[in-house]
């Protein structure tokens, strides 16, 4: 399901990249401005992580080993290609079909490494010399894993919640849910602005537009994160029915072209349909990720490859060829993400660390 997820944010980008904006995209037209398919994706994205996450937690061992366990998930994929991003395409969008290297040197002395390594820590995309400037989205050589630091925030509640040992009290999960859909109903007319027009009414004005822009960004994240974590606490209690899949269907179809609350009821209704895809006996997919899951390198590469692709044959391709041949250009990216960087990393999950006294 990652998998699919991940290759349609690549739908969605590459009209962003071709045009510079979502406006020409299906799903954000037939939706009247609400949403790409990309970002339908990305909230699925949020609520499979919710899920898996919390049963991360409760098959931990403590703090310490469940911290472990997300470090090693995300950080390892997410320092290498912001190092690539920074000494390999960055420079490449510098470049020209005929000579694609040649500003790679004087690139590279502009490179703040401070900033970077900084960055990098702190879960941010690299802040780079200008790159990609004829490019309908300059300056920008990753725009996809903005979101990486609002996933690993999440899996900080997870853990703050489980410490406090709120999951141990039945209800708790679900108030923290609706106490999160509350404030995105509150703000979602601010969230739709946002969306569309890319400016914030402030929510708290004695922060920053920054600011801001993080709160309302967090409480979106929040509500599929925990949306996910509610349906895997209370997996034994949910029926799964023909009935109610119709009416999550029914629901989900009059908002997303009709009532324009289609993201508060995704949240519910669309985790419901995801889950209840996921765990169709009738749709054999258990052994699709056998051979590695290829689904965080596709997120973290799509977007590189992407305006690198617009950049040397955008002249020669239309929206459509574009995409295709950014899917079969990032695939070598998402397994060597995978087999080079993530899996063995993964690996050290299991793993115990030793002190031993010294002699």
């Amino acid at each position: 399901m990652r998998f699919l997820l991940a290759v349609s944010v690549i739908f969605t980008h590459g009209f962003v990249v071709y045009t510079g904006k979502i406006d020409t995209e299906p799903f954000w037209r037939f939706s009247r401005h609400q949403v790409g398919l990309g970002t339908i994706s990305l909230n699925f994205f949020f609520v499979i992580s919710g899920y898996l996450v919390l049963q991360s937690w409760t098959y931990s061992k403590g703090v310490f080993d469940f911290l472990k366990k997300r470090v090693l998930r995300i950080y390892p994929g997410f320092i290498i290609v912001c190092i690539l991003c920074a000494f390999i395409f960055a420079p490449l969008g510098n470049g020209t079909l005929q000579n694609p290297i040649s500003d790679f040197f004087s690139y590279w002395k502009k490179i703040n490494l401070h900033l970077l390594f900084y960055n990098m820590l702190q879960l941010l995309p690299p802040e780079l010399p200008d790159t990609l400037v004829h490019s309908p989205c300059p300056n920008d050589i990753n725009t996809s894993i903005w979101t990486i630091w609002y996933e690993f925030i999440c899996y900080l509640v997870i853990l703050v919640t489980g410490s406090m040992m709120f999951y141990k009290k039945h209800l708790v999960p679900l108030v923290l849910f609706l106490l999160v859909l509350g404030l995105n109903i509150y703000h979602f007319r601010i969230y739709q602005m946002y969306n569309e027009e890319g400016s914030i009414n402030l929510i708290f004005p004695f922060l920053s537009q920054d600011a801001n822009e993080k709160v309302i960004n967090l409480e979106h994240f929040l509500l599929f994160f925990l949306s996910g974590s509610c349906f895997y606490f209370y997996r034994k209690y949910i029926p799964k029915n023909n009935p109610l899949i119709i009416l999550c269907a029914i629901i989900l179809i009059i908002t997303f072209r009709w009532v324009r609350v289609l993201e508060l009821c995704q949240a519910i209704f669309g985790t419901y349909l995801l889950l209840c895809f996921v765990y169709n006996s009738k749709i054999k997919l258990n052994d699709f990720a056998k051979r590695g899951d290829f689904s965080y390198g596709i997120y973290l590469y799509g977007w590189p490859v992407q305006q690198l692709v617009f950049l040397y044959f955008g002249s020669r391709l239309d929206i459509g060829a574009a995409i295709i041949v950014s899917l079969f250009l990032v695939f070598p990216f998402a397994f060597f993400s995978w087999f080079a960087i993530e899996k063995p990393c993964l690996s050290l999950k299991k793993r115990k660390i030793l002190l031993r006294p010294s002699s």
